[in-house]
């Protein structure tokens, strides 16, 4: 699977065949794609996080990835342009924040699409930042962590009794960072175990 974007505001979705590089399909994504394209376990759906051009309103469509057509499309609210998926995670999920403001507020969202039931978007957690970098799953699916615009690394249990924030931490380098507060960082990682985590950072 391969995305693009071109100057007329739409994005293609190309399902090329992995022996040949023949072109089976092709499909047309309104906005900027948004992170890569992600199959389902069993493959037979993707999904394509995009960002619309003219109100930042995210979206996320599902296709069949047999001929490429669209199953559902989910909007968000406008001005509030989604991020990047992360890989898909044991249970066949996918999670993704948002950037409310175009990536000027002190709140953001998490999201995510359960493949089993992709007829529904769901709001897991709000947070005290926004995003633009794509979260990353523990291996056991048990364990999200999601890098802000305000310097900080957040983490959220998925499961059980305890599913919610378990921690942030601010990891601001220097007062410039913390002034202007728009460090992005890009994960990761991830050992299987999970007991460490690496991430880089970005200055704007």
């Amino acid at each position: 699977m391969y995305s693009h974007y071109n100057l007329h505001s739409t994005s293609r979705l190309l399902c090329l065949d992995d022996a040949t590089g023949e072109l089976r399909w092709s499909a047309t994504v309104s906005g900027r794609a948004n992170g890569m394209p992600r199959v389902n376990g069993d493959k037979t759906m993707v999904a394509m996080v995009h960002n619309d051009d003219v109100d930042d309103r995210g979206g996320v469509g599902v296709f069949n990835l047999t001929d490429g057509s669209i199953l559902w499309e989910h909007e968000g609210s406008p001005y509030a342009p989604f991020g990047p998926p992360s890989s898909i995670d044991w249970n066949d999920v996918i999670y993704w924040g948002d950037s409310s403001l175009r990536g000027y507020s002190d709140s953001g969202s998490i999201y995510h699409l359960d493949f089993k039931s992709p007829e529904k978007v769901h709001i897991d957690f709000l947070f005290d930042s926004s995003t633009m970098t794509p979260p990353t799953i523990r291996a056991d699916g048990e364990q999200l962590w999601l890098g802000g615009r305000d310097a900080s690394i957040y983490s959220w249990n998925l499961v059980g009794s305890r599913r919610g924030r378990l921690w942030q931490k601010h990891v601001a380098l220097s007062q410039r960072n913390v002034s202007f507060r728009k460090c992005f960082f890009s994960f990761f990682i991830l050992c299987e175990t999970a007991k460490w985590l690496t991430c880089s950072f970005q200055l704007l």
